[in-house]
């Protein structure tokens, strides 16, 4: 408890800077693919469930429905309706 800082005496506004770190702090978690993939620890767990997929056989990687619809309209190819 020797490092222990109570707050008395800070201003209003130097209370509120305090509490903005805080809470910047808490949560630093990123909330999209968008952001986590631009961070060490988060590219890192992606990484490593990745590879625990692919060492499990747990999932078949296949090409995504977008890309599919991509290739066969290249080709020639188009959805009937």
């Amino acid at each position: 408890m020797n490092d222990y800082v109570s707050g008395e005496g800070l201003s209003d506004e130097e209370v509120q800077t305090q509490l903005v770190l805080f809470a910047h702090g808490v949560h630093s978690d990123s909330t999209s693919f968008d952001e986590a993939v631009k961070e060490v620890k988060w590219r890192a767990a992606m990484d490593a469930e990745m590879k625990s997929i692919e060492k499990n056989g747990t999932w078949d990687l296949t090409e995504s429905c977008q890309k599919k619809r991509e290739k066969e309209e290249s080709n020639g190819c188009t959805k009937q309706s």
